[in-house]
């Protein structure tokens, strides 16, 4: 994590941390507390599954940016808007609606995995704010 956070430091680029399972209080903490020594917080998303995780970070850190990781079987992103957070979403599940519900709550959208040109393109279309890909970017 801490390798992670030094090469997205070297290159300035937004970090996306997410938090797999059910995190503690103390494990949150910790993931803040290598973020604050290693990079920028204000430069790192984190994000989860686990509305939960998001809904307690959100409460000791509430200027940080967080995203609702979305894919086929969630429902509901609506619940984001009553919090301020952002999704990041399967690509196969993201739609131009919820594209534009994002950006009219002035919030962001992510996609996962696009790792072929028709994916890119096609979410490049939507407009979405960030793309993640395993075969797309840069080196290292």
């Amino acid at each position: 994590f801490r390798r992670y956070l030094e090469i997205m430091k070297r290159h300035d680029m937004i970090c996306f941390i997410e938090l797999k399972g059910v995190f503690s209080d103390e494990q949150e903490q910790s993931v803040m507390d290598t973020i604050a020594k290693t990079y920028d917080v204000s430069k790192c998303i984190l994000q989860s599954f686990e509305f939960d995780n998001l809904v307690r970070i959100h409460r000791a850190w509430p200027e940080l940016p967080l995203m609702f990781t979305y894919g086929t079987a969630q429902r509901g992103y609506e619940r984001c808007f009553e919090y301020g957070f952002s999704i990041d979403a399967d690509q196969y599940v993201v739609t131009e609606e919820m594209v534009r519900d994002f950006h009219r709550h002035n919030l962001e959208v992510g996609v996962w995995t696009c790792n072929t040109e028709e994916s890119l393109n096609r979410c490049r279309a939507l407009g979405v704010d960030y793309i993640e890909s395993d075969v797309f970017g840069g080196q290292d």
